[in-house]
């Protein structure tokens, strides 16, 4: 339902949702990685992105969208040591993932 409402762009109704998700399961690496993408939106809510990417990242070590995407929110930041890091890190799970070759492109 969460992703569904993502998708539609009801963003508000999705955090509440993937915030549920978290509630009922903690270890989500899904409700996670949704969540985090909503907050990445918002300019303000980086940190809180940061974190439940990071966590998606705990939960599965393979999550290379959620690697990306913290190599983004770094870039973002200007912190490219970091950035190089996360987005290598998920290039080597998935060498061909567009968004990190375009993002550690932008490096």
């Amino acid at each position: 339902m969460a992703v569904l409402l993502a998708n539609n762009k009801e963003l508000n109704k999705a955090q509440k949702y993937f915030k549920h998700c978290i509630k009922l399961q903690p270890n989500s690496h899904q409700a996670h990685y949704g969540l985090g993408k909503i907050l990445s939106e918002s300019s303000n809510t980086h940190p809180d992105a940061l974190k439940h990417f990071k966590i998606a990242i705990e939960n599965d070590r393979n999550n290379y969208k959620a690697m990306c995407q913290v190599g983004i929110i770094y870039l973002q930041q200007n912190d490219f040591e970091s950035s190089a890091e996360y987005l290598k890190m998920a290039l080597k799970i998935n060498p061909k993932y567009l968004t990190g070759m375009i993002a550690m492109g932008n490096l």
